[in-house]
């Protein structure tokens, strides 16, 4: 079965982006899931601190200005493990469940202003890939098919906005 796509293109946003967004959203619950499963900053640290991530960059940039040393990967890793103390795993751990906790927000911000009282059905439809059909059938969606899908539309030009303005505001623009 072919996925079917959104087209956004009269609002302004393209195919590219709206799979930009569209991923964003299906990194959901990754994010929930890393909140749950994440609370201790000493295990946090020894399971992830030989891991490169994307977010290497965005870190080191926080951290600088938060004013804490970072780390360098160049270190030997004996000499990175003896360094991290409960302090900074803590913060490491804070600021890696503060930048998941904010995406999340994100979504569940846009969702619930595309709308009010369906946005458990919006978050359930594109964050985990089920169409109106699975959502009719399986969580009993109270609205139309047309209503659902126009509310889906509203999430994504909505999402698109909130999204440009952070790029903005992260470029100092």
């Amino acid at each position: 079965m072919q996925k079917w796509v959104l087209k956004l293109d009269k609002y302004g946003i393209s195919d590219g982006r709206y799979k930009e967004m569209e991923g964003f959203c299906t990194q959901y619950r990754e994010w929930k899931q890393f909140l749950q499963n994440n609370t201790d900053p000493i295990f946090f640290v020894m399971r992830n601190d030989e891991i490169p991530t994307v977010w290497d960059e965005d870190k080191k940039q926080m951290k600088r200005k938060a004013g804490y040393a970072y780390l360098d990967s160049k270190e030997s890793a004996s000499n990175r493990h003896s360094n991290v103390s409960e302090t900074s795993a803590t913060e490491k751990l804070a600021i890696e469940r503060a930048i998941r906790s904010a995406k999340i927000d994100i979504v569940e911000t846009c969702a619930k202003q595309a709308g009010q009282d369906l946005w458990p059905y919006i978050i359930t439809g594109i964050c985990n890939g089920a169409n109106w059909t699975w959502l009719e059938q399986h969580e009993k969606i109270p609205c139309s098919r047309s209503a659902y899908y126009r509310i889906r539309r509203l999430f994504f030009i909505i999402l698109d906005k909130v999204m440009d303005s952070a790029g903005k505001a992260q470029q100092g623009v």
